[in-house]
């Protein structure tokens, strides 16, 4: 499985950063490398492809995509910039030499609203 990494309309750094960020989500939630997309250095995409999610049901993955989003807001570089972060959720599907891919699952957050929602320590 090839696992996406894709920045329109970034810098290199911002590439780097993507590369990282990637590596950083595969190890923290023990999974396979998931898709991450960030488009105009704002909009972040994050895809996880299959798995154990498949057989999670929507509030589970609700809140396993809240666990996401605050890693974002906690591990992401240029958090400050971005406006929604979206998490999907894909099933793959085989049909003889293609994969067809179909999302079933989104969770979508504003960046302004996991500040607001930080854990404030005393």
């Amino acid at each position: 499985m090839l696992a996406g990494l894709v920045a329109v309309g970034c810098s290199a750094s911002a590439l780097g950063d993507l590369q990282r960020f990637q590596k950083a989500l595969q190890s923290h939630f023990q999974v396979s490398p998931p898709g991450v997309e960030l488009r105009n250095g704002n909009l972040l995409l994050i895809a996880f492809e299959d798995s154990a999610f498949a057989r999670m049901d929507s509030t589970r993955r609700s809140e396993h995509a809240q666990a996401v989003a605050a890693f974002v807001r906690d591990s992401f570089p240029a958090f400050s910039r971005l406006s929604t972060i979206t998490i999907g959720y894909v099933a793959l599907t085989p049909k003889g030499a293609v994969t067809n891919r179909t999302i079933y699952d989104t969770k979508s957050y504003r960046a302004p609203d996991l500040v607001a929602v930080q854990p404030r320590y005393q």
